[in-house]
């Protein structure tokens, strides 16, 4: 019968937000090498094959040369919530104390119970985000070109 037929996996998918564009959020400079995302999408991208399937998958419009030339200016940043975070990739971390949506895009290297060590590139330096400050980092996946 035609009402009793369930339908295919790619519906379940669709509907649970898992195939498809992912958002798509815009970042302006925020000084010392943070942004500041905007807290609605300006768009939508197209789904890379590492956020196939991944639930809260999102891409950000990257500014700022901090990590150039591992991301540039104008690249589209996507990002995988769900995944562990190693060291030696590279993530947004977000501040979870500050009014507005700030974020950075850096290399994490290792971690302490207190801190993040982390890493950019232009100009070449590692230093220390606080976990009490920088408390929620997502791991990027891969990346359009500008």
């Amino acid at each position: 019968e035609e009402g009793s037929r369930r339908p295919e996996p790619f519906y379940w998918a669709a509907a649970a937000g898992l195939v498809g564009d992912v958002p798509l959020y815009a970042s302006a400079e925020g000084g010392a090498g943070a942004l500041i995302i905007e807290r609605d999408p300006i768009g939508t991208a197209k789904r890379p094959p590492l956020l196939q399937g991944v639930k809260d998958g999102y891409a950000i419009y990257l500014v700022g040369e901090s990590m150039a030339p591992e991301f540039e200016p104008g690249d589209t940043l996507f990002v995988n919530p769900r995944l562990p975070v190693l060291a030696n990739t590279t993530c947004v971390f977000y501040n979870t104390q500050s009014d507005e949506p700030r974020a950075m895009v850096k290399r994490f290297l290792s971690s302490t119970e207190d801190e993040w060590h982390v890493q950019q590139f232009r100009p070449e330096r590692e230093f220390d985000l606080s976990r009490a400050e920088w408390g929620v980092r997502h791991r990027i996946v891969s990346k359009n070109f500008r």
